[in-house]
Parts: structure tokens; C-alpha cells; sequence
């Protein structure tokens, strides 16, 4: 556990060697105790850092090994998180198909493992990538089912989150009073 803390505060620090060298330690830990959930996890944080740093391969490459142990493990909960990495990754390298297929997937484990907190961030994304894509009414159903799903489980600082990128897609689309309204809703809570 202290590797990983430490990892996490050299990756806030943006001290990307460090944090890795630290994660290996406790990767090496957890993998001669044979504890495997933590070795995904060590695994999942690793293609996080390695992701943050560039390093697209290396991070594939963890959250690949990773989401196979969950697999193995059974854990759709960490299946989904993972499969969400590998989307945020491809959505970076602008490979949007795949990005969707994945996000899309993740959704769908997230659901059958009964959690719902992550929905709204893959419904957001979803709309990041329609946007890009220039495909607009795919952009705003997925913005709009992004708040609504934050409202259904009054999750707060989601729904800010989820409107102010809501209120960026509406201005972007010159529907200025909208934006306006979903923005000074975003900001409210923001200030609560």
C-alpha cells in the first residue's frame, strides 16, 4: 500500500518515472503474494501513468494484461473501468470507431454489474467523440442522457461536470441562451 500511495503522489506530480518505478515495486509485491486483484490494479494505475506520459503501447499493453485478470476474476465492475481505460486510449489516438465500440461495451458490463456511477462518464465521452465527429444529434442525446442520468442518482459533482460540457456543446452550436442555462446551473453547484 505505500508503494501505491507514493505512486499516486509522484503521478499528481506529474513525476511520471518515479510514480512507474514505484507501481513496478508494488506490482512485484502483489504478483510474488499471488494477490491478483491488486496486481490488476497495480497494473490498471500503471497504464494510467504510462497513458498520462505518452507511452500509448505500454499503457495498452497494462490495461490489455489487467482487464485479463479481471476477466478471469469475474469482475465485471473492474472489467467495465478497464475497458473505459482502453476507450479513453483510443479516443486520444483519435481511432473514434473504436473508441465508441469500447465505451459503448464498458456501459453495457458497468450495467450488468450494477453500477451505475460510471455511466454518465461514458455517456459524456460518448458526446466528446460525436462532437468531434461532427455528428451533432448523436453529440446532444448522449449529453442530455448524460444529465439526466446524474440527476436520476443525484450525484452532484457529476451532473456540474455533465453540464458545463453540455453547456460547451450548446454554445458551440450558437444555442446561446441554452448554453447560458446549463452553464449558470453547472456553475451553481460548482459554488454549493
Amino acid at each position: 500500500k505505500v508503494w501505491r500511495n507514493a505512486a499516486r503522489i509522484y503521478h499528481r506530480r506529474a513525476e511520471f518515472e518515479r510514480s512507474i518505478k514505484a507501481f513496478r515495486e508494488a506490482l512485484q509485491f502483489f504478483r510474488a503474494a499471488k494477490d491478483e486483484p491488486n496486481e490488476a490494479l497495480m497494473l490498471q494505475d500503471l497504464g494510467v501513468v504510462y497513458q498520462d506520459g505518452a507511452r500509448i503501447a505500454d499503457a495498452r499493453r497494462n490495461y490489455q494484461e489487467a482487464l485479463a485478470i479481471q476477466k478471469r476474476l469475474g469482475s465485471l465492475f473492474r472489467q467495465s473501468q478497464l475497458i473505459g481505460n482502453l476507450a479513453s486510449l483510443e479516443s486520444d489516438e483519435e481511432n473514434y470507431a473504436e473508441a465508441i465500440r469500447l465505451f459503448e461495451e464498458a456501459r453495457r458490463l458497468g450495467v450488468a454489474a450494477g453500477d451505475t456511477s460510471g455511466e454518465s462518464t461514458f455517456l459524456t465521452n460518448l458526446a466528446l467523440i460525436y462532437q468531434r465527429l461532427g455528428r451533432n444529434e448523436d453529440a446532444e442525446r448522449h449529453h442530455r442522457a448524460a444529465v439526466e442520468e446524474d440527476r436520476r442518482r443525484n450525484d452532484r459533482r457529476s451532473l456540474m461536470v455533465a453540464l458545463h460540457n453540455y453547456s460547451v456543446f450548446l454554445t458551440i452550436q450558437n444555442r446561446l441562451d441554452e448554453a447560458i442555462e446549463k452553464g449558470l446551473e453547472s456553475a451553481k453547484l460548482s459554488a454549493e
